[in-house]
């Protein structure tokens, strides 16, 4: 539960500076699929995202972000 919430607050806090213009890259370091990171490049198109993680999630992401179009950013 305490998980959840501190994720809430992290994402909130992202959206944040994305929106008030404070922040041109997310580098999100664990972040599995990228859902973190597209959610944030859907809200905010100037912002682009950066994903690490073990080699055979990055696949994965990769894979996940040319499907929903944002392997340029």
């Amino acid at each position: 539960m305490l998980q959840m919430i501190s994720g809430f607050w992290v994402s909130r806090a992202i959206h944040a500076a994305a929106k008030l213009g404070i922040a041109d890259y997310l580098v999100d370091v664990g972040g599995g699929q990228g859902s973190l990171v597209t959610s944030i490049l859907k809200a905010y198109p100037t912002v682009k995202g950066i994903i690490f993680d073990i080699p055979t999630v990055m696949e994965e992401a990769k894979s996940c972000l040319q499907a929903q179009g944002f392997a340029d950013r």
